[in-house]
């Protein structure tokens, strides 16, 4: 017998001629070999279960006044990983499915126990349940891994932050001449060079601060009336610099039903200003932007970006929408930024119940709506404001 493994079985079985049944078609298997502990009531059983002594259990569907799936459930809602596996005189789909959803493995009917059909459904019980705890510690470790990521960059970034902010504001001191003149065109020019490139330098990290606080559930969301039409202004007020510049036109376009939307007013601005400076950012010289709000037919309330710029390929746009991807992932890419504009709408978006899709064609433009549902869009009456964080 050396070698043969042993597995403990749990028996909770009122019934005394099921439980001798049960023992005695295990018996009949060697290897592995069985060892059965029967327990008779229902509370016994329940503090066996959780006890952890045992590589599975099986469970009668009712004992005593409690039914098998009342203790499987309980068992589950504890904590307990541990194949379990019912048992029952009769067997209906529906009192199966429901077994299974309580967290049982399988669900046998007693009149058809054989020693291969059980020991088949033990051993698959066995292995699913290892595999799926096995997969649980791996999305536990990975969750824990990229928190420590997301806390980790967002540390860094609030250190490189202050430095920059005194980098940006001694050039622009010194570009302003306010103590004196440089006296050579050259420093004037170097000043400038170093204030866009700290600027530039700044927004990525402020990017990367967004993120990482939306990704570590410490985005706080405040409900409230969102005027569109001031919030659409103060956008585009914000981006013209950026984009006369870019010599692109801005314009907006507001419809009369769609002028105000229950949401976070400062998630609001913070998914047009990136909208905005994403179209900016691909659009050519002489393009057309739009930014528009309006309603469906369910009456759902669309804020959208439109523009006449390079496009993105079909095949890119899910990928667009993840945290530091890109439609050009070459390394001589013509744009410069990390990718976390449009991830870091789609973000803002779901916690507040919107909506991204981006239509595209390659060098036609893109489009950009992000559809809030229609208990958000208010015509008239009051919203209780309220705080919630993000999840």
């Amino acid at each position: 017998m050396n070698g043969i493994k042993t597995i403990d079985i749990l028996l909770i079985e009122d019934d005394a001629d099921d439980a001798y049944l049960t023992r005695d078609i295990l018996s009949e298997l060697v290897d592995p070999r069985y060892h059965v502990e029967w327990i008779e009531t229902a509370e016994a059983g329940f503090n066996a279960l959780i006890s952890g002594e045992y590589d599975a259990a099986l469970i009668d569907n009712f004992i005593g006044g409690r039914t098998g799936i009342d203790i499987v459930s309980k068992a589950t809602e504890k904590g307990v990983i541990l194949p379990m596996i019912m048992l029952t005189g009769a067997s209906t789909q529906d009192v199966d499915m429901a077994a299974l959803e309580a967290g049982a493995s399988d669900f046998l009917e007693k009149s058809k126990l054989t020693p291969e059909l059980l020991d088949r459904s033990i051993r698959y019980a066995i292995t699913s349940v290892k595999t799926r705890a096995e997969l649980i510690r791996a999305r536990d470790v990975a969750e824990s891994a990229n928190r420590s990521k997301s806390e980790f960059i967002a540390n860094i970034s609030h250190e490189l932050r202050t430095p920059l902010n005194a980098i940006i504001g001694f050039s622009d001191i010194m570009a302003q001449e306010i103590n004196g003149p440089l006296n050579n065109p050259h420093y004037t020019e170097y000043i400038s060079h170093i204030r866009e490139s700290g600027s530039h330098l700044l927004s990525v990290i402020n990017d990367i601060l967004d993120i990482s606080k939306i990704e570590a559930g410490k985005w706080s969301i405040v409900e409230e009336e969102v005027f569109l039409t001031e919030l659409f202004n103060s956008s585009v007020q914000m981006m013209t610099p950026h984009a006369q510049t870019a010599r692109v036109n801005l314009q907006t376009k507001i419809e009369r039903d769609a002028q105000v939307l229950i949401a976070d007013h400062r998630s609001i601005k913070q998914i047009i200003i990136n909208l905005l400076s994403n179209a900016i950012k691909f659009t050519g010289e002489n393009g057309q932007i739009s930014l528009t709000s309006q309603l469906d037919e369910e009456g759902r309330l669309i804020i959208a970006v439109s523009d006449d710029g390079v496009g993105v390929p079909e095949d890119k746009i899910d990928l667009i929408l993840e945290p530091f991807e890109q439609a050009d992932n070459t390394q001589s890419r013509n744009w410069d930024g990390l990718g976390l504009g449009l991830p870091i709408v789609n973000r803002l978006a779901q916690m507040q119940g919107g909506q991204i899709k981006i239509t595209s064609k390659l060098g036609s433009g893109t489009t950009v709506c992000v559809t809030f549902d229609a208990s958000r869009n208010v015509i008239q009456g009051k919203h209780q404001s309220k705080e919630t964080q993000a999840a």
